[in-house]
């Protein structure tokens, strides 16, 4: 898995980064980081959609498995292509007045995801772990977890 993490990321490390999405079987980013993997790509970059479609079907060296391709939007729809397959999972809505701050968010969403990988949780699982995550954290100050978060059923 590869996190595009940060911008200058795609806009400084543009080769170094192309060497190794070969190796990557999931791309996650968000979508500000996706517009610009697209437009340095040469592709539209406010067709998300597309890019990700176009993103899962770069050369690929494990055939063992398609590429997973997911953009995060923030309150917008997660984008999920594979095979140039897209599929959008819808984010619960959160109240403006509950978001304290989005620092994370994004780091949030990853980890939620990685866990519903490990514990091999079907991919719509997986998404929502990751939503739930992020919807947790932007609603506390700075990069914090509760006790014992449970209102998340897998």
């Amino acid at each position: 898995m590869i996190n595009l993490a940060a911008g200058f990321i795609i806009q400084f490390f543009w080769d170094a980064l192309n060497s190794v999405l070969p190796y990557a079987d999931f791309v996650v980013c968000n979508e500000d980081e996706a517009a610009l993997f697209a437009e340095k790509s040469g592709w539209a970059k406010d067709d998300l959609q597309g890019c990700a479609a176009n993103l899962s079907n770069l050369p690929k060296l494990n055939d063992k498995r398609k590429r997973t391709v997911i953009f995060t939007q923030g309150k917008e729809p997660t984008i999920v292509a594979i095979d140039g397959q897209i599929t959008l999972y819808p984010v619960l809505p959160i109240d403006k007045s509950l978001i304290v701050d989005t620092n994370g968010a994004g780091d949030s969403f990853v980890g939620g995801l990685l866990a519903g990988l490990a514990a091999d949780k079907p991919l719509a699982v997986c998404i929502a772990a990751g939503q739930y995550c992020a919807s947790k954290i932007i609603q506390v100050e700075g990069a914090q977890y509760p006790d014992t978060p449970n209102d998340f059923k897998w």
